[in-house]
């Protein structure tokens, strides 16, 4: 039925006409204003106004009160999902150097004594782990691991060096 009514042209004209005249009257200002209201003659506004109280100092330093820090709080910037690998394990393992022998093709062998353990050993030979001999004097021992950290042993000196645990 609605469509029926769209449909014909004179509802489409009176509703333009309609709209036409409720923006006549909002662009020429017809009616809609707020009427003046005059207090009544018995009741007067005094004429002292009203006392001000100062407002509080909201913020203050004296009105927020002193943070309390926690010990024992977890930091919120700090996260334990990032963290470098632990160090591989290491044990210390003492070495000893006994001399060396020359043998009559002119090979140097060194006698080290690794823990408990009595090894002669040529140049270039592994002593312990990756440490091999780079060196051997009467006086000293020269041992080099695969990262090139070279040490250096005396000649019946009690020495400790560090290797892998593994």
């Amino acid at each position: 039925m609605l469509g029926a009514l769209e449909r014909t042209i004179w509802f489409s004209a009176l509703l333009l006409a309609g709209l036409a005249i409720l923006l006549a009257l909002v662009l020429f200002g017809f009616g809609g204003g707020l009427p003046d209201l005059k207090s009544p003659a018995g009741s007067r506004a005094s004429a002292n106004p009203p006392l001000v109280e100062p407002i509080p100092d909201l913020f203050a330093t004296s009105a927020v009160p002193a943070l309390e820090t926690s010990s024992n709080a977890i930091n919120p910037f700090f996260t334990l999902y990032f963290q470098p690998p632990a160090p591989p394990p290491t044990k210390k393992v003492p070495l000893l150097y006994l001399g060396c022998v020359e043998s009559s093709t002119r090979v140097l062998r060194a006698y080290v004594r690794v823990a408990d353990k009595l090894q002669i050993l040529p140049l270039g030979e592994k002593v312990i782990a990756d440490y091999a001999i780079q060196n051997i004097s009467l006086k000293a021992l020269v041992l080099t691991n695969t990262t090139g950290q070279t040490s250096v042993f005396g000649f019946k000196t009690n020495a400790t060096i560090e290797v892998p645990a593994n």
